[in-house]
């Protein structure tokens, strides 16, 4: 950032202070503050700089509720592609008020580490971002029924979709083989509950594009499971058994 008149946001600590207002922001903000809360007062002071060029924006653990998200949404930046929340406090009411904001430009979403459930993913998936690609929901403590919504999401354009850390099981990748994303490359499930059940589940998708699927760390997923993974499809499959992840590619 560049800037001449700075400020202190509020919720900052002096160490990693972040200016606001009166600074030119040429692509990037970072407040990412461990144990210190963006309040509302420090959440209007960032929404009142006129950066028409800021495409990221970073606010990690900042204990962000509703009424944080329901200013940050009032912000104008036209250019903001990518937007990291993880590790707030943010649950389905907070979720309910960031869809509604006016960023259709968004690229690549962060959400991990949030308090996320079926409600929070029902209101994410009728979010209006038609060029989203990346979207990232690891460590939110999903089980599988609670992604019911998520394949509703108009996102055509979804390649990157990460769910480790989650508790997901075969429902979960029932929910997930339905989505109609026909962009998809990367599907992240390391870390879950998923099984055999799963694995077929898995196996039946609709996604062409898809070239790696990263099923580490499935305490009930057998290596021998993943041969299940080379349906007759489009695609074979290459399986590294000492790490369970799958990699098709085409012939």
């Amino acid at each position: 950032m560049i800037g001449t008149q700075k400020r202190p946001v509020a919720g900052c600590s002096d160490d990693n202070p972040v200016y606001l207002s009166a600074c030119t922001i040429s692509f990037r903000l970072s407040c990412s503050c461990s144990d210190i809360k963006l309040d509302v007062e420090a959440a209007e002071e960032l929404i009142k700089g006129d950066w028409q060029k800021l495409k990221r924006l970073k606010l990690q653990w900042n204990k962000i509720g509703v009424d944080v998200i329901s200013v940050l949404i009032k912000a104008c930046w036209p250019a903001l592609q990518s937007l990291d929340l993880a590790h707030n406090w943010l649950s389905a009411g907070a979720i309910a008020v960031l869809t509604q904001g006016n960023w259709s430009q968004l690229t690549t979403l962060v959400l991990s580490n949030n308090d996320l459930d079926e409600a929070a993913i029902r209101f994410l998936s009728e979010a209006q971002w038609p060029e989203l690609t990346s979207l990232y929901l690891n460590n939110c403590t999903l089980e599988g029924f609670e992604l019911e919504w998520l394949p509703r999401a108009d996102w055509p354009l979804l390649s990157m979709l990460s769910l480790l850390g989650n508790c997901l099981d075969a429902a979960g990748a029932m929910h997930l083989v339905s989505g109609n994303w026909p962009l998809l490359t990367e599907l992240d499930l390391m870390d879950n509950a998923l099984d055999e059940m799963a694995v077929r589940c898995l196996a039946d998708n609709n996604w062409p594009l898809l070239k790696t699927l990263d099923l580490t760390v499935n305490e009930e997923l057998d290596i021998s499971m993943l041969a299940l993974m080379n349906p007759q499809q489009q695609a074979i499959t290459h399986i590294d058994p000492s790490s369970h992840k799958y990699v098709p590619y085409m012939f």
